[in-house]
């Protein structure tokens, strides 16, 4: 998640008529939260870019205060998640006709920021070439009616099912 994020909060609402209501947000264990999150008290919006470092789930506590000094409570989560990220492209690969052509995608070609394993799938493959889930090696052997540029896709998608 390297994009703004937004969640709209519910109004809560008071028995006594006319009294005001202050909207505060803070984490589950009261502390406050993090830089990144901006916290509108009148449009009662949540917005911010996480940091980097950032993931995983935080539980925060949104809490109502009327006049009177009485207090609403409502706990809920936010899951940070970035997405996976292409760190070292594959270089052009070339191979010559009836010759078994063999590529490994190395694994820092894609890594996930959060830090959990990624799943590789190779796409607009050709039909002389296959793909291994197992090994992540494509390989095939062309034939002289394949001699030119073949472009295929490389996805790499995360445990939440975000791609790079």
């Amino acid at each position: 998640m390297n994009y703004p994020s937004f969640i709209q909060l519910p109004i809560m609402c008071d028995a006594e008529q006319g009294s005001n209501l202050n909207y505060t947000l803070y984490r589950n264990d009261g502390s406050a939260t993090p830089n990144w999150v901006i916290f509108n008290q009148t449009s009662r919006q949540i917005t911010g870019i996480p940091y980097s470092g950032d993931n995983g789930t935080v539980n925060y506590m949104y809490k109502a205060t009327d006049d009177y000094n009485q207090s609403a409570y409502q706990y809920f989560s936010i899951y940070v998640d970035w997405k996976p990220i292409v760190t070292s492209p594959p270089s052009l690969q070339q191979t010559r006709t009836g010759t078994l052509f063999t590529f490994t995608i190395p694994p820092e070609t894609i890594t996930d920021p959060d830090g959990g394993p990624i799943t590789y799938v190779v796409t607009s493959l050709p039909t002389w070439i296959t793909f291994n889930l197992i090994s992540n090696t494509i390989s095939g052997i062309p034939s002289d009616e394949n001699i030119g540029t073949t472009i295929m896709l490389i996805t790499g998608t995360d445990n939440t099912g975000a791609t790079a």
